[in-house]
């Protein structure tokens, strides 16, 4: 049988006020062919959607971005491709690797980037409590061949005029040696400045050495949904565990006095070891036997 509840009910229980506090669901933007299958074709230079900025800062040097197929030179192997996580790398990628479509030179470095109206969501945007969350999977074979993806917020709906804050990266720095990096899953979280109407993602990448950059890319996504700060930073927790403890105060005492600390002029002598030692395990005991 359906249960129906009356609104005083769902005030009276706490129900109705847990319902209007619960967070929104995300929404995501309107990424053109972030999973490099709108084109439906090898080596489409650069793939529709996106902007290779690249070609124009080499002075006319072949593109450094191409959709790209597996298992063609340059590019993962069927069984490096089997790696992906779900939904998989579909029938194309996006590759740095020249050699995967045929040319025999490409930029040292390269910038692809793709502009994102994000205007309909300018009333929760002005808040001020909304961010972009952007993710995607990367992988390389080559330690010299790393890079950046960023974003990057505008007051125009085409990425022109100013851009709003400093936007946000993350790294594509694997380093691997020469081999295969997996398949890394990453992303780019931000606060959107209010006023924001558009994002440009950018994705730069650079080499050191040799003649090819292999980086691949795949499966981009965008969300906005309410803005989750970062938890602040716990000092005190040396062993990285969330919560500053016993466990943490254990390895500042066994360590106390190590090293040769700077004894400014007219300052308090340091305990000896043994005395503080003493105090160290007086106050755990004090501790453990509050829990």
């Amino acid at each position: 049988m359906l249960r129906t509840h009356s609104y005083p009910a769902l005030l009276a229980s706490g129900v109705f006020s847990m319902l209007l506090a619960a967070p929104a669901i995300a929404a995501p933007i309107n990424i053109i062919n972030g999973d490099f299958e709108l084109d439906g074709a090898d080596d489409v230079a650069p793939p529709s959607g996106w902007t290779d900025l690249s070609v124009a800062d080499a002075g006319g040097l072949p593109p450094g971005f191409y959709t790209g197929i597996i298992d063609e030179s340059g590019n993962p192997t069927l069984d490096e491709a089997a790696t992906a996580p779900a939904p998989g790398l579909g029938d194309y990628i996006l590759t740095t690797a020249r050699t995967s479509a045929g040319a025999i030179d490409q930029p040292t470095d390269g910038i692809l980037v793709q502009t994102v109206d994000i205007s309909s969501f300018a009333a929760l945007i002005d808040n001020g409590d909304q961010a972009l969350d952007l993710s995607f999977i990367y992988a390389s074979d080559d330690q010299r061949d790393t890079g950046s993806f960023s974003t990057h917020f505008f007051a125009s709906t085409d990425g022109s005029g100013a851009e709003l804050g400093t936007g946000y990266s993350v790294a594509l720095d694997a380093d691997n040696g020469y081999e295969f990096t997996g398949w890394l899953e990453e992303s780019v979280y931000g606060q959107i400045p209010s006023g924001a109407r558009s994002v440009t993602l950018q994705i730069d990448t650079t080499r050191t050495g040799g003649s090819e950059t292999n980086i691949w890319i795949d499966n981009i996504t965008g969300d906005i949904d309410t803005y989750v700060p970062p938890p602040p930073v716990l000092l005190g927790d040396i062993n990285n565990d969330g919560f500053v403890g016993l466990d943490d105060l254990d390895i500042v005492l066994n360590e106390w006095n190590m090293g040769t600390p700077p004894t400014p002029a007219g300052s308090p002598s340091i305990p000896e070891p043994a005395s503080l030692a003493l105090l160290g395990v007086s106050g755990i005991a004090i501790l453990r036997s509050r829990k």
